[in-house]
């Protein structure tokens, strides 16, 4: 972004309560969100130079949120260097930020998401609607199903001799 280093440099920053923004020509973008942002990849600030018929007319920069510059955030990473970065070229001071040295930005597409709050509010059952529960909720319990109890030892016991006298005869 400066002279003093490459144009693809990586630069550490918060960008707190922000959008990213959709670039077109002459604009170019100059910051992106990185891979642990979302979306990843999408410019988040770009520039362009205004031209007039009599020369240069002025400098347009464009950062998706203002908290950038709030006193809260300023100081984090190295916002209070970027500020400090786009307010001099923004008076043409000693920065250049030119089109042609960000010939090939590093730039995601942009994807729709839907509208979660919308569709949060317009929730559905996705399970089949059932019976009106019961007002007693243990006439749902069936213990019929798994009992430990003493009353099938007979009957055991009878199927156990019917197995001897058929294996003696067997046998």
């Amino acid at each position: 972004m400066s002279s003093e280093s490459s144009p693809k440099s990586k630069v550490g920053f918060v960008y707190p309560y922000g959008c990213s923004l959709a670039v077109q020509k002459p604009a170019f973008p100059i910051l992106s969100s990185g891979q642990l942002a979302f979306p990843i990849g999408r410019p988040i600030c770009a520039s362009t130079s205004l031209e007039s018929d009599d020369g240069p007319a002025g400098r347009l920069c464009l950062i998706g949120s203002s908290h950038f510059f709030h006193d809260d955030w300023i100081e984090k990473e190295e916002n209070s260097k970027l500020a400090h970065v786009l307010l001099r070229w923004l008076t043409r001071s000693d920065v250049n930020l030119a089109a042609n040295e960000m010939e090939d930005p590093d730039m995601s597409d942009y994807n729709q998401l839907p509208d979660s709050e919308a569709l949060a509010e317009r929730m559905r059952c996705c399970l089949q609607e059932t019976e009106d529960a019961a007002k007693d909720f243990t006439s749902l319990f069936d213990n019929s199903l798994f009992k430990f109890d003493t009353s099938l030892i007979p009957e055991a016991v009878a199927l156990y001799d019917t197995v001897c006298e058929h294996a003696c005869l067997q046998g």
